[in-house]
């Protein structure tokens, strides 16, 4: 019966909605002005409406969410998300509905993976694209080898949950193919920075990654700008600054080191656009660049000068990508105008 009275009310405001936009423009504008009696009394009844929709917003999410066969574990998902976060429920339900056919994967994962936390971080804020392509056992596997690392490995032991969700937990960079390379990663490169301080396992990884996958950089002889770390090395090991950095970055964090992708859409004196890696370390609380495949000290690269000279919130600026939405899309060169799904903070005045 309250599916019903839900769906009653859904279809109620369907048909307010085409009723209004079958008016006339010169009508259309009465609906938002407010001039007299009538309108003020117009405005209280939409108001009351939608405070009554509000309140009823969290019953109808999950009569929407839950299937007839398992109503109670979407209950249980439910109230985590409001412990969490009260608005967490209402943007997965938003994304949930951007899903398309692939919906049943997306709410699997929410169903099937104990870090719960995690996944929806993810599911809010993963673009349309994967939304509508992942696989839940991509998402879950993702999710638990994410935290293998950080029960495992040391590096990101004083990062906050933030920096662990937007830095370490993500599946991606940028706009790369959407590889399963965590848990190789892990798998070679785990051993291999055990024990050392984050600054002198970065260090480390800037050469192990590149000589043990046979990839380096070459501008022409790679396939595109924007490859995954496995597209690289199938390619013949030849890959873009963007490339190398994308498989740097994944490295760090599937050894639970916060990283990100920092992009220059074009340097002051005009000569080009350059990509390379962030890396969080915990010891001094702070961001370090590297030049990927570039083994060198923490912020001292041939391009340090170059930096120096960047102009903030224009083409010259400097640009770190971030999972989360931010309200700045990340000006990636190789996408141009078609980038609306890759996100970034303006890093330049730092």
């Amino acid at each position: 019966m309250l599916r019903s009275l839900v769906g009653s009310e859904m279809c109620i405001r369907d048909r307010c909605d085409t009723a209004y936009q079958a008016l006339p423009p010169e009508q259309q504008q009465l609906f938002v002005r407010v001039e007299g009696p009538e309108d003020a009394a117009r405005v209280a009844t939409e108001e009351a409406a939608a405070a009554r929709q509000a309140e009823m917003e969290p019953t109808a999410l999950e009569i929407a969410l839950a299937s007839e066969e398992r109503v109670e574990e979407w209950q249980e998902v439910v109230d985590t998300l409001r412990s969490i976060d009260e608005e967490l429920v209402g943007r997965v339900m938003a994304q949930l509905m951007k899903a398309g056919a692939n919906r049943g994967q997306i709410e699997a994962a929410l169903l099937s993976c104990e870090h719960l936390e995690s996944v929806a971080f993810l599911v809010c804020h993963m673009p349309a694209r994967d939304l509508r392509s992942l696989s839940a056992e991509f998402i879950a596997e993702n999710v638990r080898l994410a935290h293998l690392a950080k029960d495992a490995l040391p590096h990101g032991v004083a990062a906050s949950n933030d920096l662990f969700l937007n830095y370490v937990l993500p599946y991606c960079c940028v706009n790369e193919t959407r590889d399963g390379w965590r848990e190789t990663f892990f798998q070679r490169f785990a051993p291999v920075v055990a024990g050392l301080s984050t600054r002198e396992a970065v260090q480390l990884l800037n050469q192990e990654v590149f000589s043990q996958l046979g990839v380096s950089y070459h501008a022409t002889k790679r396939p595109k700008p924007d490859q995954s770390p496995f597209e690289s090395v199938g390619c013949g090991g030849h890959a873009s600054c963007t490339g190398l950095s994308i498989m740097l970055a994944d490295a760090c964090r599937a050894v639970n080191i916060p990283a990100r992708v920092v992009v220059v859409p074009l340097w002051k004196d005009k000569s080009g656009n350059h990509t390379w890696v962030e890396v969080w370390d915990h010891q001094d609380e702070s961001w370090h660049y590297v030049g990927a495949s570039e083994p060198s000290e923490f912020d001292s690269t041939w391009f340090t000068g170059k930096a120096g000279q960047a102009e903030p919130g224009g083409v010259h600026g400097i640009y770190a990508v971030s999972f989360r939405r931010t309200p700045l899309l990340a000006p990636l060169v190789w996408m141009g105008q078609e980038n609306d799904y890759v996100f970034a903070t303006d890093q330049t005045a730092r």
